[in-house]
């Protein structure tokens, strides 16, 4: 009897094991804030059909389809808008990452080299027109000097 190998969608070969901070989007930072965590559907491109997920603490996979005896579901809760989630919670890292459809809307992926970058960008674009401004004021005080020597 020949073993079928199953289809792993493209983003999951190339996990990067490793801890994930996720925050709720629009400032929100509530006691306690849930997500959904079952009756969510994600196309599969590779399958051409729709497929059902759910969050359980007992499974390998977050697919319905996939699952291995009973199911045990969980909640996704966030606590004063954050969520910490280890590496060794891979399920639920890629559910959230890359299958959940409040992924950008509801939460996102903490990144601090991006929020870093942001602030690097707005200190630069400060910074320029800081310049400019400088550089202009300069060009009318010689101007206003040397329209008054001309008067004089």
């Amino acid at each position: 009897m020949k073993k079928t190998k199953e289809a792993v969608p493209t983003a999951t070969k190339n996990w990067e094991l490793k801890d994930r901070t996720y925050t709720l989007t629009g400032h929100k930072t509530p006691l306690s804030y849930t997500i959904k965590s079952r009756n969510i559907f994600w196309f599969d491109p590779e399958k051409k059909m729709q497929r059902e997920l759910k969050y359980t603490t007992n499974q390998q996979t977050a697919f319905v389809d996939e699952f291995k005896g009973e199911a045990r579901l969980a909640h996704i809760t966030f606590e004063d808008g954050v969520l910490n989630v280890p590496k060794e919670n891979v399920v639920l890292q890629q559910l959230l990452s890359l299958y959940h459809p409040s992924n950008g809307s509801e939460y996102m992926e903490f990144n601090p080299f991006k929020k870093q970058l942001m602030r690097l960008k707005w200190l630069n674009w400060k910074y320029k027109h800081w310049m400019e401004l400088k550089i202009w004021t300069l060009i009318k005080s010689r101007l206003y000097l040397e329209l008054s020597k001309e008067v004089l």
